[in-house]
């Protein structure tokens, strides 16, 4: 299973997935992208449609984490420690000692 390696740039994944399919087709002995290839393949021939269903929520998770460290190096959002504070606060939940 081998392509040309321009095939990717096509698709314009965004840094951070580029990054980690590079890390993972390294970790199995192969090319991004072979593996790219391979987990669309293994998307495709998905035989439950729970796998499918699971395979899109984790799409959605990590496009939002990647939509969230953006926003964060913007200088968007609220820092976690705020955020958790006025979450005990709005539902009067007890600070740790």
């Amino acid at each position: 299973m081998s392509f040309h390696a321009e095939t990717l740039k096509i698709v314009n994944f965004p840094a951070e997935t580029m990054r980690t399919l590079i890390e993972k087709a390294g970790e199995v002995g192969t090319t991004p992208e072979e593996y790219a290839l391979r987990l669309i393949v293994k998307g495709l021939d998905a035989r439950s449609e729970q796998e499918l269903a699971d395979a899109h929520d984790r799409l959605e998770a990590i496009a939002a984490i990647e939509k969230g460290l953006e926003e964060s190096r913007h200088g968007k959002g609220v820092p976690a420690r705020e955020f958790l504070e006025k979450m005990r606060k709005k539902y009067k939940i007890q600070a740790e000692s």
